[in-house]
């Protein structure tokens, strides 16, 4: 009521009419009684005046007030063209922009499989169809190859909560996420999967990493930093054993730093095991084996490049990203110059035919993922003399032998 006063005071300038009514009234003193009639109706004559006017105004006011509202956009009035079609496209160019990205990327992949005979089927284990690395979860049909090294902690993060564990468990608990997982979904049977794959509402993908990151990720977590009486441990220690005349402490014991392999003798003893037919471990093993990627019809290549976009893509694409969205937190470093930089510098240490042997063992990998296939001289910035510090393999080692596979 009071702002509706102010309102009325301020469309019809009551207060001025009052002042004039003061002043009539005045005026008005000097009649006698006998004109009191005529005085009090000149006075209601004037307040119904002052009413009409008022009623006048705000009708007059409302009137434009309701024309401006009506020329106001509503939700329910239809966007202009102009801008309706460019927010429009702008969603559906993003959308078909993933979309055909990860066309490219299976069609490139397809093209090296044919290229290297890997696409065909054959007694051997690169030419089976081998499921064992894959996790699927069949009620949001998602099929993933676990690569390690290759966002494998995220995405076993969602398929963990996926299989039904809370989120606050999963950042509390000590337990092997990967095991979680496998306690929850098993190893995949052939036939489920393949069955799978032909539905046209299943969701399946592989995550690709530049082989080089991903060898140097898995040196500096698995070698620099395993714990003790670990596999990793085992393996260190075997490489150390191999390359150096040293007596290694007991099992049980931490290895001094100074004993730790270096990256060169590290990539000197995969180079010998892959050739000598021996399965490398899971963190450095090439995907083209690990996954047998060409003996599936995969949908969808997530790069880390593109991570973040292609993850929320495979999400909304499989209808969990309500579910996961909120709570999945990618590393935003991967992929990065530091990276980059920190790759480098390990390669660079390579003397040159270690270097083209490392090249050889993850050149399939390179090509399936499209990266650039590296030369010795694109580390020549990264290069420092070596001082020792860095022993190099015998020259037994470093023969050039034909690759494998």
């Amino acid at each position: 009521i009071k702002y509706a006063v102010k309102f009325l005071y301020h469309c019809c300038d009551i207060s001025s009419s009052k002042n004039h009514l003061r002043i009539m009234n005045a005026q008005l003193k000097g009649f006698n009684t006998t004109n009191h009639n005529y005085v009090s109706c000149f006075k209601k004559f004037g307040l119904i005046l002052m009413c009409f006017l008022a009623i006048a105004t705000i009708t007059t006011r409302n009137s434009d007030l309701s024309l401006y509202l009506s020329n106001l956009p509503t939700h329910e009035q239809p966007i202009p063209k102009d801008v309706a079609n460019t927010t429009v496209a702008t969603k559906v160019v993003e959308v078909s922009d993933i979309e055909g990205r990860m066309r490219d990327r299976i069609l490139h992949m397809k093209d090296v499989c044919s290229k290297y005979g890997l696409d065909v089927r054959g007694a051997d284990s690169l030419h089976r169809p081998d499921p064992w690395e894959y996790i699927i979860n069949k009620e949001h049909k998602m099929i993933w190859c676990n690569v390690f090294k290759s966002s494998s902690t995220s995405w076993m993060y969602v398929f963990n909560i996926l299989a039904g564990y809370d989120p606050k468990f999963l950042n509390r608990t000590k337990k092997v996420p990967l095991q979680m997982a496998r306690d929850k979904y098993g190893r995949p049977k052939l036939e489920d999967m393949q069955s799978l794959l032909h539905d046209n509402e299943s969701v399946s993908f592989i995550v690709g990493r530049n082989p080089f990151e991903r060898l140097v990720s898995g040196y500096r977590d698995k070698i620099q930093n395993s714990f003790p009486r670990s596999i990793h441990d085992k393996i260190r220690r075997t490489i150390a054993s191999r390359y150096r005349n040293a007596k290694l402490p007991p099992m049980g014991r931490s290895l001094p730093k100074n004993m730790i392999p270096t990256f060169t003798e590290f990539v000197a003893y995969i180079v010998e095991e892959h050739r000598a037919g021996k399965e490398l471990d899971m963190h450095w093993s090439p995907v083209y084996s690990f996954c047998t990627p060409c003996q599936f019809n995969l949908g969808n290549i997530i790069l880390y490049a593109t991570q973040t976009e292609d993850t929320k893509y495979i999400l909304k694409k499989a209808k969990v990203f309500d579910k996961i969205g909120g709570v999945l937190s990618l590393n935003p470093s991967k992929g990065s110059s530091s990276t980059h930089n920190t790759t480098s510098y390990f390669v660079a240490q390579l003397p040159k035919q270690l270097f083209y042997d490392l090249v050889q063992l993850y050149m399939i990998d390179f090509e399936l993922f499209g990266f650039k296939i590296p030369e010795f001289e694109d580390y020549k910035s990264y290069r420092k003399p070596m001082d020792g510090t860095d022993p190099m393999p015998t020259t037994k080692m470093m023969k050039t032998r034909s690759p494998r596979g």
